[in-house]
């Protein structure tokens, strides 16, 4: 195939996503038809098949999206830290919530893991592939930097993430008015700060 005729392909490839991002983390997964993407991106339905088969492959392909620009948030934070010291703040910005708002207010996220929880639980493992060495180095830098305990493991800190994380998704006992994004807030500060008063007092005697 031609170079130009590639690089028109991918672009309206592109073009498709993003429609279908900005549609699906306004409007949510259900809500969203295959004729508003094609509206959305100026395309035709035949060009849209053409790249995707069905609106599943769409919305794994905007996760893929999104979890790419967690992980260069990630990367970033450690290039910072690299080139200079990291910080307590700049550790804490990873776990700030308010930073992937358009992702876990819209009903996107919590639709994928109702409708597709096989395809999110085999995509969480192949993710934390990609995020495990990028983990590892910014818990090795926040411990030199005295941030995190020397004898915390960064494998054990993935492990327990993904396994809280699926607890969302197949736990009946999550309240029904809990959001994603309360769920990991508030999974983040217990992750972050534990249960225990920090100096081993009980309330009253502080």
């Amino acid at each position: 195939m031609p170079h130009d005729d590639v690089r028109k392909k991918s672009k309206k490839r592109d073009h498709i996503l993003q429609a279908a991002e900005r549609l699906f983390l306004q409007k949510g997964l259900r809500a969203v038809t295959i004729e508003q993407i094609v509206r959305e991106a100026g395309v035709s339905k035949a060009t849209l098949y053409n790249h995707f088969p069905d609106k599943r492959q769409i919305a794994e392909s905007v996760l893929d999206h999104i979890a790419d620009s967690v992980l260069q948030n990630l990367e970033q934070i450690v290039e910072q830290g690299k080139r200079g010291r990291l910080t307590q703040e700049l550790f804490l910005s990873l776990f700030d919530m308010n930073r992937y708002d358009h992702f876990l207010q819209s009903g996107f996220g919590m639709e994928l893991l109702q409708d597709y929880p096989d395809t999110m639980r085999s995509y969480s493992e192949r993710w934390a592939g990609r995020i495990l060495p990028v983990f590892r180095e910014l818990i090795r830098m926040a411990k030199i930097d005295g941030i995190v305990r020397m004898d915390v493991d960064p494998d054990v800190l993935i492990v327990y993430t993904l396994s809280v994380k699926r607890a969302f998704q197949d736990n009946p006992h999550v309240p029904a008015n809990m959001s994603l994004k309360d769920f990991s807030q508030k999974f983040y500060d217990l992750y972050l700060n534990g249960v225990m008063e920090k100096d081993g007092r009980r309330p009253e005697e502080v």
